[in-house]
């Protein structure tokens, strides 16, 4: 959550799929408040986490050169970012998915495809909310 009253949230959205990141973008700033930051790949995420402090990242699971979990066991493995609360974000089976949640302490998932009332569901527990959808 942010700093202080006023402050917005910081959430880093990590997703191969220019698609998904837009999308997921174009719901946050709608319903949240908060500046949304994107990377395309894991690479990208380790050079912005420093400069941005995220107070939450949406990480894809499964891209090139370096999946999500590898990604995620490098974020845990950092004293200043290994409790950054995280989302999956992911096409993969619930049940393969749930025994990595545990694993990796991943705080919730998001199925794909999905919809803005599932993500901003989602999205609740971690962000101020700036207006509510009704579910």
């Amino acid at each position: 959550m942010p700093k202080e009253a006023g402050d917005l949230a910081n959430v880093l959205v990590i997703d191969d799929s220019e698609a998904y990141r837009m999308m997921m973008k174009k719901v946050i700033e709608l319903y949240f408040y908060a500046n949304v930051y994107l990377a395309e790949n894991p690479g990208e995420a380790f050079e912005m986490i420093p400069k941005i402090n995220p107070d939450l990242i949406i990480l894809d699971m499964q891209m090139p050169v370096m999946d999500g979990f590898t990604a995620l066991k490098n974020i845990r493995s950092i004293e200043g970012t290994k409790d950054i609360p995280t989302i999956a974000f992911t096409a993969l089976s619930t049940s393969t998915l749930v025994a990595e949640l545990v694993k990796w302490k991943i705080n919730d998932f998001i199925k794909k495809p999905t919809t803005t009332e599932i993500i901003v569901k989602k999205l609740k527990p971690f962000l101020p909310l700036k207006r509510d959808i009704g579910i």
